[in-house]
């Protein structure tokens, strides 16, 4: 006997109970992204020295297992901040700044192997208390130069900290041998110079770092004056002598031709201050949403628009936007591959400067006048010298200069490969140079130049 269709219809609605039971009895962990539960983290970032609340500081939730970024926020004028709707799990709390003061990881460390893990579960679910004092940068700086007191073509400067843990490394300029590397808390650092065609050494003229010696460095103060007199690598020209005669070697190519640079950028408008309040508005209205709604896709979707104002009202409070800046190499004829350095700059005008050059346009005028009315021999020179010494004091001083804001290390990319960086920054105008080497270390053939303005 054949089932009738009402029976079949009976039977498939049973099984779709089934199926919805059995779906219903998977945990919730299983599709949520570590946000949407029930985890509360709150607390405060001050200034260590003064104790001021600090407003803006970026707070970001990490996966402790990971670094990976779950969710962040900033914090309100009062340095307090909130965040809502974690899941069960081991947190790390990161408290960063854009601007002068140094990051750290609670509970106040600079490495994220050693920070404090905050753990949701169902016994503990809020914290209130999880507070950062920053400290404001303190900074190292000096001149590298070889025995003909000129500035190597490729020159590294590696600090360490206290305990000889590398903190990482910045590349001296090329044009006169200058460095600085910032965002350094008070303590004992040790210093290590290298580069292409030279001995390596550390600071003071020390072969190791073990004998290496100390740079103290206080709080909020630059240190300046850590100079080094590197040595250059002696090749030998004597020519081979041969004991056996040999046969002729094969003809081998030798790549002696170095990569062509290339640049391009495009630039950026600063979002206006006074739409930061409806960002925020959007963002909190968007994440009501996706708290509140159950479908997978429109929390996705809601998800992305709370990030997407958020980040609007990150760059309209902060009054900063985002260029993009592409290079590239072109290594031929053998096309291979060529290690990518930039250099963003950005045009300062000094007022200080001006000022100065504004006294020495004065002093200058003065005594050109008085040069001028008196009639006496011995005055004349004297008013004469002082006028050349003043007049060569007023040309020398630049008042409009270009300052190095960031150093990208594109690392090896293949021949005629675009790499993209996204700077964000302030608004002004901005210069990069692009450097490259291919694998033979043979250096680039031109430095291409590229600008952009942020407005």
């Amino acid at each position: 006997m054949k089932p009738t269709k009402k029976k079949f219809e009976v039977k498939l609605i049973a099984l779709l109970t089934i199926t919805v039971l059995l779906l219903s009895l998977i945990p919730s962990f299983v599709f949520a992204d570590h946000v949407g539960g029930i985890g509360h983290i709150s607390g405060k970032v001050t200034d260590s020295s003064t104790g001021q609340p600090l407003e803006g500081i970026f707070v970001n939730i990490l996966n402790s297992s990971n670094s990976t970024e779950i969710t962040y926020t900033l914090t309100d004028s009062n340095g307090n901040y909130s965040l809502d709707g974690l899941s069960y799990g081991s947190y790390k709390v990161e408290f960063d700044d854009l601007s002068s003061y140094i990051p750290e990881y609670y509970n106040d460390t600079q490495y994220f192997s050693e920070a404090n893990s905050i753990t949701i579960s169902e016994g503990q679910n809020s914290y209130s208390n999880i507070n950062a004092q920053l400290d404001l940068g303190s900074s190292i700086s000096g001149k590298v130069t070889d025995t003909n007191n000129k500035p190597p073509d490729l020159a590294f400067i590696t600090v360490y900290d206290v305990n000889k843990k590398e903190l990482g490394t910045i590349m001296a300029d090329p044009y006169d041998g200058t460095y600085l590397f910032s965002d350094l808390r008070s303590g004992t650092y040790y210093i290590e110079f290298t580069g292409d065609d030279i001995y390596p050494e550390f600071y003071n003229d020390k072969p190791d770092l073990a004998s290496a010696n100390p740079i103290f460095v206080n709080d909020r103060i630059a240190t300046t004056g850590i100079n080094a007199q590197l040595s250059l690598v002696q090749v030998s020209t004597a020519p081979p002598v041969a004991i056996f005669p040999s046969p002729p070697a094969p003809a081998v190519t030798v790549d002696t031709i170095g990569p062509k640079t290339f640049a391009k950028s495009s630039g950026a408008r600063i979002i206006s201050k006074r739409k930061a309040p409806r960002f925020k508005k959007l963002y909190k209205a968007n994440k009501s949403k996706y708290r509140k709604t159950r479908n997978r896709r429109l929390k996705k979707r809601y998800k992305k628009l709370a990030n997407k104002y958020l980040k609007y009202y990150r760059l309209a409070k902060k009054g900063i936007a985002t260029a993009k800046v592409k290079f590239m190499a072109k290594d031929a004829p053998f096309n291979g591959k060529s290690n990518l350095l930039a250099k963003i700059r950005k045009r300062i005008k000094s007022k200080s400067r001006a000022k100065k050059q504004a006294r020495y346009k004065k002093l200058y005028l003065k005594y050109r006048n008085l040069y001028r009315k008196t009639r006496n021999r011995t005055l004349k020179r004297r008013y004469k010298k002082r006028a050349g010494k003043y007049k060569k004091a007023y040309r020398k001083v630049k008042v409009v200069y270009y300052k190095t804001v960031k150093t990208v290390r594109a690392g090896w990319k293949n021949s005629g490969s675009w790499k993209t960086y996204k700077y964000t920054g302030k608004k002004g105008l901005y210069k990069f140079y692009v450097y490259a080497t291919d694998t033979a270390g043979n250096k680039q053939q031109n430095v291409a130049k590229g600008a952009f303005r942020i407005k």
